[in-house]
């Protein structure tokens, strides 16, 4: 996503999070599970990892489930 940008708290301000490309989807999967009720205000139930068919062929694709916590 073009002009995204991601910026962590610091003392007093905030600082941009210099970008890296994730090695696979998995673990960017794994990073929003791991902060879904922070970043989504959504408590993470379970994940799984279908099989879906693209114009190159078949390939993992990851799904999150969450809930509204409360």
């Amino acid at each position: 996503m073009p002009g995204l940008k991601l910026f962590r708290t610091i003392d007093n301000g905030v600082a941009e999070v210099t970008p890296r490309l994730a090695e696979v989807e998995a673990d960017v999967q794994d990073l929003v599970e791991a902060h879904m009720e922070t970043m989504l205000g959504v408590r993470f139930l379970a994940s799984d990892r279908t099989w879906s068919a693209t114009g190159s062929g078949s390939r993992p694709r990851p799904r999150s489930c969450g809930e509204p916590p409360g």
